[in-house]
C-alpha cells in the first residue's frame, strides 16, 4: 500500500503542471527549442474546471513530434540553463 501511494504521488509530481495533473499535456516530450508552448490556467474561476492550451510556435512538419519546455519560464535562458548544467555535472 505505501509503495502505490508513493508511485502515484510520483507520477503526479513528475506530470504535473504549475495549476494541475493534465492527462494529455503530460504526453509532450521536452524540448530545448520547443516547438510548442502550454499555456495553462493559473487560478481556474471553479475548482473542477481548469484548463491548459497549447500553441504552436514555429512550422511543424508533417509527421514531426510536437515539444514543449518542462522548464520555468525564468529557467529557459540559454546562459541560466547552461550554468545549471555546469554546477550540476562539472
Amino acid at each position: 500500500a505505501e509503495a502505490t501511494v508513493l508511485a502515484l504521488l510520483l507520477k503526479l509530481q513528475l506530470n504535473a503542471f504549475y495549476s494541475g495533473a493534465y492527462v494529455l499535456s503530460s504526453l509532450f516530450n521536452h524540448s530545448c527549442k520547443p516547438n510548442c508552448i502550454k499555456l495553462a490556467s493559473a487560478a481556474p474561476s471553479t475548482p473542477a474546471a481548469p484548463w491548459s492550451r497549447l500553441f504552436v510556435t514555429s512550422p511543424v512538419a508533417a509527421g514531426e513530434q510536437l515539444t514543449i519546455s518542462y522548464l520555468h519560464p525564468c529557467e529557459q535562458s540559454f546562459a541560466r540553463r547552461a550554468r545549471q548544467l555546469r554546477d550540476q555535472h562539472g
